[in-house]
C-alpha cells in the first residue's frame, strides 16, 4: 500500500488529536505527516511532542506546500480560516481535506466551490455521502416503525402474530442492504484520496450499530410472527 504524504495546516488540539497521532500510531503503514503550518511556532512544537510527528516546521503555507509536496492538505485552522487555506492547496494543485465545518459562511463556502468548480471528484463525494445519510435514514426510520409495533404487541395481545411485524423487519433488512451497496459507492468515492483505513474505520462506526440492531430485533419479531404468517408478509 502506497504512503500518502499529508502536510498539516494549523497546530490545533484537532490536528493533533484527530490526525497527526492517528496518523503516527495507528495509519503508519499507509499515512505519513510530512510538514506542519502554523502561525505559531510554539503550537508546531507542541503538536509534534503530543503525537509523535517528526514533519518539519512552517510558518509559511506556500514554502511548505512547494518543498513538501503533498498529495492532500488538511486543514485545521480555526474555522473563519479554512477557505483561505483550501484556496491556497487547491491553486497549488493539492487535494484539500477540511475540519468540519468546511467554514463558516455562504460566501466562504462560495468562494472555496468556485475555486474547485464543482469538479467530478467532489461531486462523486458529496453525492456518496448524501446518499449514505438517505440511506441510513430510511433504515432507522423502519426500525422506529418496527420498535413501536414491537411495544404495542407486548402491551396488546390482539397486536400479536401480526405479518405486518415481519413484513417490516424484512424492509429494514432490505434496506440494511441498500445501505451497504451505498457504502461501496462512498469507498469508490473516497479511493486515494484518503487512507482506505479511515474510510472503513467511518463506515464502522456507523454500519456496526444497523447490523447489530437487526440482530437484537429478529428474536422478537419471530417470536410475534410464527411461520404461518411468512407468506402473508412477503
Amino acid at each position: 500500500m502506497a504512503v500518502k504524504r499529508y502536510a498539516l495546516v494549523g497546530a490545533s488540539g484537532r490536528a493533533t488529536y484527530m490526525f497527526a497521532k492517528p496518523m503516527v500510531e495507528t495509519f503508519r503503514a499507509s499515512a505519513e505527516v510530512v510538514g506542519v503550518f502554523d502561525t505559531n511556532p510554539l503550537r508546531i512544537e507542541a503538536l509534534k511532542e503530543l503525537s509523535g510527528a517528526v514533519a518539519p516546521s512552517y510558518t509559511d503555507c506556500d514554502k511548505m506546500f512547494a518543498e513538501t509536496k503533498p498529495d492532500a492538505v488538511i486543514i485545521t485552522t480555526k474555522d473563519r480560516y479554512h477557505h483561505e487555506y483550501a484556496i491556497k492547496a487547491m491553486e497549488a494543485g493539492i487535494d484539500v481535506i477540511t475540519e468540519k465545518p468546511m467554514t463558516i459562511d455562504a460566501d466562504k463556502c462560495n468562494a472555496i466551490l468556485e475555486k474547485l468548480g464543482e469538479g467530478p471528484r467532489f461531486q462523486a463525494c458529496r453525492d456518496a455521502m448524501r446518499e449514505l445519510a438517505s440511506s441510513r435514514k430510511a433504515f432507522w426510520h423502519l426500525m422506529q416503525v418496527i420498535r413501536e409495533g414491537l411495544a404495542n404487541a407486548t402491551i396488546d395481545p390482539r397486536r400479536r402474530n401480526s405479518g405486518s411485524h415481519l413484513k417490516y423487519f424484512n424492509w429494514l433488512k432490505g434496506q440494511h442492504g441498500i445501505t451497504m451497496e451505498v457504502a461501496v459507492v462512498v469507498r469508490r468515492a473516497f479511493e486515494n484520496l484518503v487512507p482506505s483505513l479511515w474510510i472503513e474505520r467511518y463506515l464502522e462506526e456507523r454500519l456496526m450499530p444497523m447490523r447489530e440492531e437487526i440482530s437484537q430485533l429478529e428474536p422478537q419479531v419471530k417470536q410475534l410472527c410464527p411461520s404461518d404468517n411468512t407468506a402473508k408478509s412477503t
